[in-house]
């Protein structure tokens, strides 16, 4: 049992330190080894002195106490607000609450919100029209013709890794508002460069960038023109009516040689969207492209789950995953592509906040 000298220090402590390990330290200094303070206990002393001015107990009813009781919300907002990475096992284990207990009380009584880390450049000034006008011309064309969604292909590259360590859908923010949040990751384990493009019509690929040994390189102007010319093409023309096609490119490098804009201009005339195309795709804009909020995120879920170690492995996994992408999944996709573009438009060009 704690003296009401030992409180007192407790709550000045945390106030002073905003540390319960300092907390822990200081009083095992003072007081000796004999009874150190838990998390839970030091969240709970120095709630109550903030609140009442008092580090007493308060006298109770009798009844058995809930355990969305207030000094447990108090307890695990306090530690969520200092720590919003903290997963709700960790909490459970540190405040000896019920990992179930502390959900409920995040969601209905704190109104805090997981949310999935989302990694984007920040804007430049220029970026905030440049998206503004694209997601209003693609909304027009949308109003225009229902069907377009199925006729517009969205395209992009993503690095696969054997260490699976670069998982940002396994990592959740604790909040009340969407935080920003942005992490970097050291990238040297083995890895496959793999382009796919998606519609509502349908997935083409995966491709895999390799020269011709086997063996994996970076996408250049050159091997990204080969894919277009004798794997993009060739498989679009079994799914869709090329003269009816929009294709999308992001504004990458590899995207914007002469010889590939050369050859966009030749099979899709004014019906393609990139850097210095008949639609501008605004920089800087991962939110608004299917394959950058759903597709390598959703392959990589699955691709990961299995732990590949090796690169045949993994390319058959993706391969795999690909495979089970199918047109009721991307017709939702689609739909959300709307959405993003319509909040985009009402929020002046501003980056995509989504709640998970």
């Amino acid at each position: 049992m704690l003296t009401r000298e030992q409180r007192c220090k407790i709550a000045a402590w945390q106030e002073v330190f905003q540390s319960p390990t300092e907390v822990q330290r200081r009083f095992h200094a003072t007081y000796g080894p004999h009874y150190e303070p838990t998390r839970r206990t030091i969240y709970a002393i120095h709630a109550k002195f903030m609140e009442t001015g008092s580090v007493n107990d308060q006298p109770r009813s009798g009844r058995p106490r809930s355990g969305r009781s207030e000094e447990n919300q108090e307890v695990v907002e306090t530690t969520f607000v200092q720590d919003q990475t903290k997963s709700i096992r960790r909490a459970s284990l540190e405040l000896n609450i019920s990992r179930a207990t502390i959900h409920r009380l995040l969601r209905k009584d704190i109104g805090m919100y997981p949310y999935k880390l989302q990694i984007v450049q920040s804007l430049e000034p220029q970026d905030y029209d440049s998206r503004l006008e694209m997601c209003e011309t693609l909304i027009h064309r949308y109003e225009e013709d229902p069907n377009i969604l199925e006729q517009m292909w969205f395209s992009d590259e993503a690095v696969f890794h054997t260490s699976g360590k670069v998982n940002r859908h396994n990592t959740r923010f604790w909040g009340k508002e969407n935080p920003v949040q942005v992490r970097e990751h050291q990238r040297d384990s083995p890895k496959l460069v793999v382009w796919c493009a998606i519609s509502s019509a349908g997935l083409i690929g995966p491709h895999f960038f390799k020269n011709d040994d086997g063996d994996t390189v970076n996408v250049s102007g050159d091997n990204y023109l080969h894919m277009l010319r004798n794997f993009f093409l060739p498989r679009l023309a079994q799914v869709a009516d090329i003269n009816n096609v929009i294709f999308q490119q992001d504004g990458a490098p590899p995207h914007y040689s002469l010889a590939v804009r050369s050859f966009l201009n030749e099979h899709f005339a004014d019906r393609w969207i990139g850097r210095r195309g008949p639609l501008e795709w605004a920089p800087r804009s991962p939110d608004l492209t299917p394959c950058d909020f759903f597709l390598w995120g959703h392959i990589k879920t699955l691709v990961y789950a299995n732990n590949p170690r090796d690169l045949p492995t993994l390319e058959a996994r993706i391969r795999e995953v690909c495979s089970t992408i199918d047109r009721s999944m991307l017709a939702n996709v689609a739909q959300e592509c709307l959405r993003r573009w319509a909040y985009c438009i009402d929020k002046g060009g501003a980056h995509v906040e989504i709640r998970h």
